[in-house]
This record gives C-alpha cells, structure tokens and sequence, in this order.
C-alpha cells in the first residue's frame, strides 16, 4: 500500500499462529521510474504500557520482501495492471496498488 510518503509492507506467514505483521516506511520518489524505501517500523496500538508504540524493525525481517539494506532502492515498472517493483536482490508484483 502506498499513501503519499509511506509505505506498508504486509505479511501473513501461514502457520499455526497465523503471524501477521505490517511494517510502516517512508519512500521517495527518486526519478520519475525509481523510489527509494528506508526506516521500516512496527507500530502497535493497544492499552497501558503498548499504546502507540513504535519500534524499528531488525534488516533481517525485512529480507522476506528483498530487502537486504536499510535503505532500498527500486526500480518501478506499469505492466497493464500491475506494478513491478525491482532492486539488486528482489522483484516484487503488485496486483492491487
């Protein structure tokens, strides 16, 4: 998901536990066929000590989504309707965006 200067990136393990996770980024448009991601968060809303939480996500939770440094960048492709996302290490299709 896209809005404006951020990013959401969603995952949804499938296991016992069901994990999901969404992890919030700034982007910038780089060119007019480039952006560049960086500075991926978890946040988390919830009662006493958790409300509005904010915590940086470790590089290595990233990598599921090719990402492998803390600032990417990629490379965006229009396919009918489709957007292709490209970096060094990764090629992401959206379908929906």
């Amino acid at each position: 998901m896209f809005q404006r200067t951020l990013v959401c990136l969603y995952y949804k393990r499938q296991s016992a536990g069901k994990d999901e996770a969404r992890y919030i980024a700034h982007f910038d448009l780089m060119k007019s066929d480039s952006i560049g991601m960086g500075g991926f968060r978890y946040y988390t809303t919830g009662e006493g000590d958790n409300v509005n939480k904010e915590t940086l996500i470790p590089l290595n939770r990233l990598h599921k989504f090719g990402i492998f440094q803390d600032y990417t960048v990629f490379h965006m492709q229009r396919l009918e309707h489709k957007l292709v996302l490209t970096s060094d290490s990764a090629r992401i299709v959206l379908r929906e965006y």
